[in-house]
Parts: C-alpha cells; structure tokens; sequence
C-alpha cells in the first residue's frame, strides 16, 4: 500500500560566514526506501534572502558505499528566493533525470537499499537563512489499510538464473557476489568449488566443503587426509595412515609421511613411540596400545636420551641412587624416600657394618629400603649390624658371630672378648 513520509514541521537553519548548513533527515526517511524508487521526494524551501546561489551538491543521497546529488533546480525545480516554493525529485537513475554520477539501476538500487542521509541545501549565501517545511518521501510498505491505494509501482522482478530477492539484489545458491563482499546488486557469478560443494557463502565466495577437503575454494585436503583436491572427484583426498587423525603429505615418489604426529609418538608413520614415551601403536610386537609417557617418577635426567624401555616404559636411567621398573625405590645399600618430590635425592648410604651385614645379589650390603636398618648374619646386632650379641665373638670373620663357649664354671659368666674371644676367668683359672 501507498505510504507518505512526512515532516510537516518547518525548519530553520543558519550559515555563518560562508559555510553551508543543511538540512537532514530524520531516521525514519532512512534504512531500505527501495519501494520509494521511481517515486518523488517533496518538500517546500523559502530563503531570508531575495535569490541565493546553487551548486551541484544542493540535494544529497547518501547509500552505504555511494551517494549521488542534484542542484536544487535540476528536474525543472526552481531556484530558491525569499517566496516559498514546492520541490519534487524523482529517485531514478535514468541520465535525463540528473543525478550524478550517472549509475546503473543496481548500483541506484544499492543506495536506496540503505539509505544512510538524505541532505537538502538550506543556506544559498554568506550568513543566509533557509526554512524547510512540507518534507515528504513517496514510499509503500506491505499491508492493507482501510482507504490506502496498492502501490503498484513496486516492481515484482523475475530474476535471472543467478539472482533472488525481491529486487534480485542477491545471489542464489551456487553463486557469489564479485567482488567478494561487494555487497547487494554486485554481480554474481558461479562458486568456484572444484566440484566439492554447491554452495558457498554469497559474499566472501566461501566454499562450504565436503569431500574431506577445506579452502576457500576447496582447492586443499582437510587435516587427516592426503591428495589433489582439485582433481574435482569425491574421492581426491584419503585418509592418512597416522594415528589420531594427524596430517600428512605425499612425497614425489608417492610414499606418505606423517607431518604433525601426536604427542607421544615418533617415525614418517608416527608407527613408534618417541623418546620418553612407550606403547606399541601398530601391535609389532603383541597387543596394539596407544603410546603414552614414561612413569619414572621424576627420577631420570629429562635431558638424557633412552631413559626407558619404548615397548615396555621400564625406566633404564635411574638417578638419585633410586632403582626398580619406575625408578620407585632406593637401590641396594641405600634407603630414604625415592618418592618424594620435594627431597630428590634422599637415598643415601645404609651404615652397615660390611662383615656383619649380609649381602645383596649385587654384593652390596642388605639393608631395608624405608628405614635404612642392615640385615645382619647370625649372632650380629645393631642397626648397622655391628656388634655381636653376648656371648659371640668375631664380628670380622664374614660368616656371623661364633660362640664364646666360656665355661660357666670357670668364668665370671658367658661372654668374652668380643675380637680375640678369651674368657673372663675366675682367679687361679687360665685356658
């Protein structure tokens, strides 16, 4: 239906010196006035003066990336004076009609299809004076009202195979705008997918890919996958041969190599697990299993190469005097705590008494992991195992304490010197 936007108010505005003011439209004159297009813009304009003096920028329509202008006396106006006066421009792009610079009906389409200003001239001289009154916009919106006529001025357009919309300002599905976001009424022409996708996105040119492929024209494989994108076949790219969907590339004697292998892993096929690391991702050697890290408990040097076993994860480079499959204990002839994060380095030395201790396979003395207490040979006391009980002698003999084997008669009691192992005899009695 008909619409007229109006502002029947008048407006006043003034000039100082020889700057010129104009007079600006409010936002509902504003936004999408395509329906207003081949229709009039009115108003009445009187000056404080007797005559004034036009230019070509007297009339100004500004769009979102263009604007065009008129002198207030083109299309058969007159030029303003001191007398009020009525004002119609007609909004079409044809050159007989004057606006300038001279546009195709697109790129006129494109600024009323958002119309940022409308700015009509108000001063013609030095210090002058403009009144403005009577502004209307021919427009039409969608509805019935009681009374209104149908705008039948509105166009209905068939668009051509590449356009939709209303005025086909837009392109349709497998097609783009050029340039790329080039915005409304900018040409359209065919996405360029190399035959991976329909459709792309009508103002970048994006391709929405299929195909395990991505770029903005489809023209590379996707992560994970290898091949020539641009053959234009569904099948262009293949899965690559990498654990965890990681990337790859095909070398010119058409051999894969991995590009990007995941943490953890190692080798053109990312087939082993890189140092520090232990699994068997392509069951070599029993069961396939994943590769993850070494547990050494922080008992290695993390700058050594080779500190475990990459098929097992047994830790091979224990430091700190720590021993076992994940560097989990003190080693033989040592104690303390091999777990403590805050006290690397706490196995230190068990005080065994060597004669008196009994031995490790290693042929370290035996003493507990935890509390550093020595495993004494027979008869042998002490935490450090470094005397013999009473009534043994010997401790350096490196078989345990032997027997005093003092007669109890003889002797003041059962024990005797602990080296030489001579009885404490009673008086009158040797041996």
């Amino acid at each position: 239906m008909v619409v007229a936007l109006r502002a029947d108010l008048a407006q006043e505005v003034h000039s100082t010196g020889f700057e010129t003011a104009y007079f600006v439209a409010s936002s509902q004159f504003l936004g999408d006035q395509r329906p207003s297009y081949n229709h009039q813009l009115k108003f009445t304009l009187r000056l404080g003066e007797d005559r004034g003096y036009p230019s070509a920028q007297d009339i100004i329509l500004e769009g979102a990336h263009a604007s065009i202008a008129m002198n207030i006396y083109g299309q058969n106006n007159p030029e303003p004076t001191d007398q009020s006066q009525e004002y119609s421009f007609r909004l079409h792009e044809d050159p007989r009609y004057g606006w300038t610079p001279t546009l195709s009906n697109f790129e006129f389409m494109s600024i009323l299809q958002n119309l940022t200003a409308i700015k009509i001239r108000g001063t013609y001289n030095k210090g002058g004076v403009g009144y403005l009154m009577n502004f209307k916009l021919e427009t039409a919106k969608i509805g019935r009202e009681k009374g209104s006529a149908p705008a039948n001025w509105v166009e209905k357009c068939i668009c051509p195979n590449a356009y939709v919309g209303d005025y086909c300002e837009e392109c349709a599905p497998g097609f783009r705008h050029e340039p790329a976001n080039g915005g409304p009424y900018s040409t359209c022409i065919p996405c360029d997918c190399n035959g991976h996708a329909h459709i792309c996105d009508t103002a970048t040119g994006f391709c929405i890919c299929k195909h395990n492929t991505t770029g903005s024209n489809c023209e590379l494989c996707a992560k994970g996958f290898y091949g020539n994108a641009i053959a234009g076949t569904p099948d262009d790219c293949k899965p690559c041969p990498c654990p965890k969907d990681s990337g790859c590339i095909q070398l010119m004697d058409q051999s894969i190599v991995c590009t990007d292998c995941p943490y953890g892993y190692a080798g053109p096929k990312c087939e082993v697990c890189a140092d520090g690391n232990f699994g068997d991702p392509t069951g070599q050697f029993g069961p396939q299993k994943d590769c993850e890290e070494c547990q050494c408990n922080g008992n290695v040097d993390l700058n050594a190469v080779g500190n475990c076993n990459r098929t097992t994860g047994e830790c091979l480079k224990c430091i700190y005097n720590t021993a076992g499959e994940h560097c989990d204990k003190c080693l033989n002839g040592f104690y303390g705590d091999a777990l403590d994060a805050k006290k690397k380095g706490d196995c230190k030395p068990c005080q065994c008494h060597e004669a008196g201790t009994q031995e490790s396979e290693d042929g370290a003395p035996q003493c507990d992991g935890l509390t550093g207490y020595c495993a004494c040979r027979p008869h042998v006391i002490g935490k450090n195992c470094d005397r013999c009980e009473d009534g043994y002698y010997n401790i350096g003999s490196g078989e345990g304490c032997k027997s005093c084997e003092c007669n109890l008669e003889g002797s003041y009691n059962s024990t005797c010197h602990p080296v030489t192992g001579q009885c404490y005899c009673k008086p009158g009695i040797d041996g």
